[in-house]
């Protein structure tokens, strides 16, 4: 998979003067087929919305399967409704090609959102640096397959 260069997302948050959830995310190229999703703040039904279709957009442009680090170091709070979405929104970026997984999570979070999925997860890993050795073992995998294997390396099944 081939990134396009200078291709990023800026930060989002509310307007100056108005109320809301502070956060945001930056898709930032990882290396080949790798996208590194990193937010801030709040994630909102809103913010995930958006990185859906961003997503949805490198999928097409690209042509091929990849895999999105989701980094959560940074990341403060998922309200119950949007990891509801999220979970939803995996199966959806599995079926397009996308493998997705969860990179720094808080133990609150990792809590939240393993409450809010019951069966169906997306794989966890503790940091950045070991979720992209898992990544270069998988390259050249078919997606279903990579996404079978990630579990080997999820701390929550552990």
């Amino acid at each position: 998979m081939k990134i396009a260069s200078g291709r990023t997302f800026s930060p989002v948050g509310p307007p100056r003067g108005t109320t809301g959830s502070w956060g945001g995310y930056v898709i930032l190229p990882r290396g080949e087929g790798v996208l590194q999703v990193r937010f801030t703040g709040v994630l909102t039904r809103q913010r995930l919305q958006d990185l859906m279709a961003s997503l949805y957009a490198y999928r097409v442009e690209l042509g091929e399967d990849g895999f999105v680090l989701l980094d959560a170091a940074h990341l403060l709070h998922v309200p119950a409704d949007v990891a509801l979405h999220l979970v939803q929104a995996e199966r959806r970026w599995r079926e397009a090609g996308l493998v997705v997984l969860w990179v720094g999570l808080s133990p609150y979070l990792a809590n939240l959102l393993l409450l809010s999925s019951s069966a169906s997860r997306i794989p966890l890993l503790p940091d950045l640096d070991t979720a992209l050795k898992a990544v270069k073992t998988m390259a050249g995998l078919p997606c279903s397959v990579a996404r079978e294997r990630l579990d080997a390396w999820d701390i929550m099944r552990h």
